[in-house]
């Protein structure tokens, strides 16, 4: 047996965010009509709130262990840096004010 776990509500989500999906099965519309539709009878548990059987973790881009997630931020930092110098230097500025924020909002 093989089993997955889909999250379809964020695919959904997907979907309507990216347009791209829709824009593809319409130039497409012939291949899609060719494809051979199996029903397949299944019946999910009478809950609401259906677990996912893998773990996700609540920030999967910052690592827990603090000495990667240091070396993760330096390089992060370094990256950030090296862009800006060569915006500065591209576009000869040699002044400039960096306005930082720190909201909830914030990434």
């Amino acid at each position: 047996m093989i089993y997955g776990d889909v999250d379809l509500e964020r695919l959904s989500r997907e979907r309507m965010r990216q347009t791209t999906f829709g824009q593809s099965t319409r130039r497409h519309a012939n291949e899609v009509d060719k494809f051979q539709v199996v029903s397949v009878p299944a019946s999910l548990p009478d809950a609401e709130y259906l677990p996912l059987m893998r773990a996700i973790n609540r920030f999967p881009y910052v690592p827990s262990n603090p000495a990667t997630r240091d070396e993760r931020c330096a390089e992060v930092y370094n990256i950030q840096m090296q862009g800006l110098l060569q915006r500065l230097g591209a576009a000869r500025i040699s002044k400039v004010v960096i306005g930082v924020s720190g909201g909830l909002d914030s990434t």
